[in-house]
């Protein structure tokens, strides 16, 4: 009888340790799983936002009237923010994807940009104020939170601009993050 317990204790007390140690590798990986999407998430819109802002300010112009420009153009992008959000949070640009030579309101607008706002990343549609509504959720705000969009001039010459841009994203379901600074050049395109 006496073994019969002794035997049965060491089976519920291995049963209980393979069970806390499978919780606990379970949490881990949940958590790295949560991070790598986040980091991924993160490398996405940056991509994204890189690509969009390095077209900024384009516009197609015959070779005369590229010739006859003798100032330094006006900047390519706007920066301002929205009344409920941080300075330096909503950043407007232009770019002429048609090649038509203007900056087109209609559908498709060719008026663009992003913004912070009710802490997600938003792109501009349709020549939207920074103010605004009707701009479109670029994260999952179930999943994501955005705590940061930072966007300010580093550098400007006269023929570009060196964008230092902030971007903090978190995970709602854990604390993994993705928190860094990137920098765009945008060449004045006249």
């Amino acid at each position: 009888m006496t073994e019969s317990v002794i035997a049965l204790f060491i089976g519920v007390s291995v049963v209980i340790a393979s069970t806390s140690a499978s919780l606990h590798l379970h949490h881990k990986i949940t958590t790295l799983t949560h991070s790598m999407q986040i980091q991924e998430e993160w490398l996405t819109l940056t991509q994204f936002i890189t690509s969009q802002l390095q077209r900024a300010g384009y516009r197609a112009m015959n070779i005369s009237d590229v010739i006859a420009v003798t100032h330094s153009p006006a900047l390519p992008v706007v920066i301002s923010k929205h009344p409920l959000s941080a300075q330096n949070s909503c950043v407007l640009f232009s770019n002429d994807k048609d090649r038509d030579g203007q900056w087109s309101t209609k559908s498709p607008s060719e008026h663009l940009g992003f913004r912070l706002y009710n802490q997600a990343l938003e792109y501009r549609v349709s020549n939207k104020a920074c103010h605004a509504a009707g701009w479109f959720d670029m994260t999952d705000p179930n999943t994501t939170s955005v705590s940061k969009f930072d966007i300010k001039v580093a550098h400007q010459e006269r023929d570009f601009v060196l964008l230092g841009i902030t971007l903090h994203l978190n995970h709602k379901d854990c604390d993994a993050k993705a928190h860094h600074q990137f920098f765009v050049k945008v060449q004045h395109a006249w």
